[in-house]
């Protein structure tokens, strides 16, 4: 069974770019996140229409094989926020993104510690122009260990939890299973 693992929070975003533009549109997007570190997929929040302001409140607890973060500490591995409009017909647009350096975070706020951010959102590849920022909160859980009861507790209690998400086929823990099962 897994012992390392994270604790992810995709709060809210504001001033996003708009991307349902031109004649009969809202002027607006439909945004939601995707959260991934290299090619796996950890959380998706819902969409909300029509909106340059959402706010998503989504949690998840992400499993990681057992020496995840010792690999982490000086790799390039990232944890990547991209935002995308939901659109009717044809494909989703990419709004921009925002990357947290999974090393540095691990360093400058160490396991077990929840940290609230609000960062800028960046370009990526077929963005277009961006604007607007994301705000997140992210607890690195090593060795097994697990953020603070009274953190995690205040934390599901505002938010949606999303889904409990195993990596390497391992089952999830018990504690964030229950959670979204609750």
């Amino acid at each position: 069974m897994p012992s390392d693992g994270a604790f992810l929070e995709i709060i809210c975003g504001r001033g996003l770019v708009a991307k349902d533009v031109g004649r009969f549109r809202s002027g607006k997007s439909d945004p939601y996140v995707v959260a991934s570190i290299g090619s796996i997929e950890y959380a998706r929040t819902p969409v909300v229409r029509r909106s340059l302001d959402p706010d998503w409140r989504v949690a998840a607890r992400c499993a990681f094989r057992d020496d995840f973060w010792a690999e982490v500490d000086g790799s390039d591995a990232e944890l990547v926020l991209r935002v995308f409009d939901k659109d009717r017909f044809g494909g989703d647009d990419c709004m921009g993104e925002v990357r947290v350096p999974l090393g540095t975070w691990l360093r400058d706020h160490g396991a077990g510690v929840r940290v609230e951010r609000t960062r800028a959102v960046a370009e990526c590849e077929k963005s277009g122009t961006v604007s607007g920022e994301l705000t997140f909160s992210f607890t690195a859980l090593r060795d097994g260990g697990a953020a603070p009861a009274a953190d995690l507790a205040a934390a599901l209690a505002a938010v949606q939890v999303a889904e409990v998400v195993a990596v390497d086929g391992a089952a999830p823990p018990a504690a964030a299973a229950a959670a979204v099962a609750a």
